[in-house]
C-alpha cells in the first residue's frame, strides 16, 4: 500500500510538529508514505520550515516540503496535486490539517481498506473522552448512520480525510473546472449529489486537538486571534481576491 500524504501546516508550528510526529509514528512499517509538507505563508513560516527540514522519518516515508508564497491553503492543496509528483504511484491520498493525535497504529490504513463505490472518503471518529471534545463535538459534527461495519455521514472536517487517488484526482477537478474551492461544505455537496457517502471509522479515533483553541483559556491564543482576524476578511482558506481554484507559485525545500 503506498499513501500521499498532504498536511496542511499553517501557522501553528509547535502543534504541526508534534501532530505530524503522532500521525507518522501511527504509520504502519509495512506502508510507503509520500509525505507532502505544504506550508502556507503566515508570520510564523519560518520557525515552521525550520521544524519541518528537521522532522525525522522512517525509512518508508519521504518527505518533500512545498512552501507557498501565498496564503491560500486550497489552491495550495490542488497545486501539490497537479503540480508535483506528490501522488507519483500512489493508491490513496490523505489530507490533514495536522491538528490532530491518532490513537491507533494503522488508522490511515483501516481508512483505505473500508472505502469502496459508495464511500467517497473516510475519516477516523472523534474521540470525545473530556467533556469539552463532547461540547464540541455534539455542537459541530453532523450526525452518523450505520453502513455495515462503519458509519456514515454527509459532512467531515479536513481534520483526516482518506480518498482512494482517482476518486480524488476527480474530485479535485471539480473544484477547478467550477470554480470552487476546497473545503468541507463545498465537498459534502459534490459528495451528496452523487448519492454518496463520507465514512467514519467505528474503532479508529482521533483526538481533534484544533478544538483546544476555543476553550478557556485557550491552547493556543495567538492562533485564535490570527485565525480569528482571517475570519473577518474572509481570508482563511484562500484570500478574498482569489476563487481557491488557482494554481500557485511553490518552492521545493531541502
Amino acid at each position: 500500500m503506498k499513501i500521499a500524504l498532504l498536511a496542511i501546516c499553517f501557522y501553528r508550528h509547535d502543534e504541526i510538529e508534534a501532530s505530524l510526529t503522532n500521525i507518522l509514528d501511527n504509520i504502519l512499517p509495512e506502508t510507503n508514505i509520500n509525505l507532502g509538507l505544504l506550508e502556507i505563508q503566515t508570520p510564523n513560516s519560518e520557525k515552521i520550515q525550520y521544524m519541518l527540514k528537521n522532522l525525522k522519518t522512517l525509512k518508508n516515508i519521504n518527505k518533500h516540503i512545498f512552501t507557498f508564497s501565498i496564503n491560500s491553503v486550497s489552491s495550495a492543496i490542488l497545486t501539490a496535486t497537479f503540480k508535483t509528483n506528490i501522488l507519483d504511484d500512489c493508491d490513496y491520498v490523505a489530507v490533514t490539517e495536522t491538528d490532530i493525535r491518532l490513537l491507533t497504529k494503522g488508522t490511515i490504513e483501516e481508512c483505505c481498506k473500508n472505502l469502496d463505490d459508495n464511500i467517497i472518503c473516510m475519516s477516523p471518529e472523534y474521540d470525545i473522552s473530556s467533556d469539552f471534545h463532547k461540547k464540541m463535538y455534539k455542537q459541530w459534527i453532523r450526525k452518523r448512520m450505520p453502513y455495515n461495519e462503519i458509519n456514515i455521514t454527509s459532512a467531515q472536517g479536513f481534520q483526516l480525510l482518506v480518498f482512494k487517488k482517482n476518486i480524488w484526482i476527480e474530485y479535485c477537478n471539480n473544484i477547478i473546472t467550477k470554480n470552487l474551492t476546497i473545503n468541507d461544505v463545498l465537498l459534502s455537496i459534490w459528495i451528496q449529489q452523487y448519492n454518496k457517502y463520507i465514512g467514519i471509522s467505528k474503532n479508529y479515533k482521533m483526538i481533534h486537538t484544533g478544538w483546544d483553541v476555543y476553550d478557556t483559556p485557550s491552547s493556543d491564543q495567538d492562533y485564535l486571534n490570527y485565525k480569528n482576524a482571517l475570519i473577518k476578511n474572509n481570508d482563511l482558506w484562500k484570500p478574498l481576491n482569489m476563487i481557491g481554484n488557482e494554481f500557485i507559485n511553490f518552492t521545493i525545500l531541502d
